[in-house]
């Protein structure tokens, strides 16, 4: 299947982007696990990565997003050959250790690994350049020579800085903003302008994660974020609890799928198939709890 990766934000409307977001979703193979309710990814070789296109508009300004490919975390940004990746990831796919080729002392040789999962041995200063990632969609990036932007992508490093995702406000225009944020020159002179530029990103993930990923990932969230695309809006606390939990069960959730092995595997699985997919109320409950409140209402009035 071709991967339609790339989104123009300008003229965009609800209909397009939830279009865009169903074509993500048949092309990265995100699925609903059939007994837990949890949308997750299937695992990918080493060398394939994940990845979203966004433009301003057609023939104008743009910026690709890297994302882990088991949750769907934004992780890097930038052109596929000139890559800013967040701190937490970089150790991944940055991470270089030296060693001797022989015990022999005075032998200066050494070697490199680029990747510490695939450990392909480079000597030192050799041409050959560390391990290209491909994405679904054919383009190819070098995270291994990415620039560490020294910035943390954890929900509470991006809180701490960007402001509460409950007041973040999303949509259309905020999403353009969010790409002229990321797109816009690193400014490293001085302590203020490091700091603003921190907040700056910060910020525009925020936007990025709930409009992209979250949305991926939860019907909830993502018939919300379409309801307030156009106009912009802000995302309910109620939903960024869900985006907590499931942040919090995600990762051991994806090792444990298809087969949980122990009971606290088992035990995380269910408690997120109530979390993602909350029960809807029957008319005659719902009918039930609203006899219930008009006779609290009657009771307190009296």
């Amino acid at each position: 299947m071709e991967v339609n990766d790339r989104f123009v934000i300008r003229g965009s409307t609800k209909e397009k982007l939830e279009t865009f977001l169903k074509n993500i979703r048949e092309s990265w193979g995100v699925q609903l696990h059939k007994d837990y309710d949890v949308r997750v990814l299937p695992d990918v070789g080493d060398d394939e990565i994940y990845s979203i296109q966004l433009a301003t508009e057609e023939g104008e300004e743009k910026c690709d997003f890297i994302f882990q490919r088991n949750n769907v975390y934004l992780i890097a940004w930038g052109e596929p050959d000139k890559m800013m990746i967040f701190d937490d990831a970089a150790s991944n796919f940055k991470k270089i250790v030296e060693e001797e080729l022989d015990s022999d002392p005075k032998s200066k040789s050494r070697v490199r690994y680029p990747d510490k999962k695939t450990h392909q041995k480079v000597r030192k200063g050799s041409r050959e350049r560390p391990p290209i990632q491909t994405s679904q969609s054919g383009r190819r990036y070098r995270l291994s020579e990415a620039l560490n932007s020294k910035i943390k992508f954890d929900y509470m490093k991006l809180v701490e800085k960007g402001g509460r995702r409950d007041q973040v406000m999303i949509g259309m225009q905020a999403l353009e903003n969010a790409l002229y944020a990321f797109i816009s020159p690193f400014i490293a002179e001085g302590k203020a302008q490091r700091n603003k530029y921190v907040v700056s990103i910060s910020k525009s993930s925020i936007v990025l994660l709930h409009t992209l990923p979250e949305s991926l990932r939860n019907d909830q969230i993502c018939k919300h974020m379409l309801g307030i695309y156009e106009s912009g809006g802000t995302v309910p606390n109620h939903l960024v609890e869900l985006e907590n939990k499931w942040s919090n069960y995600s990762e051991q959730i994806h090792q444990s799928l298809p087969n949980p092995t122990n009971e606290t595997q088992i035990k995380n699985l269910n408690n997120l198939k109530l979390i993602m997919r909350p029960r809807p109320i029957s008319k005659g409950g719902e009918k039930e709890k609203q006899d219930g409140e008009k006779g609290k209402e009657q009771g307190e009035g009296s």
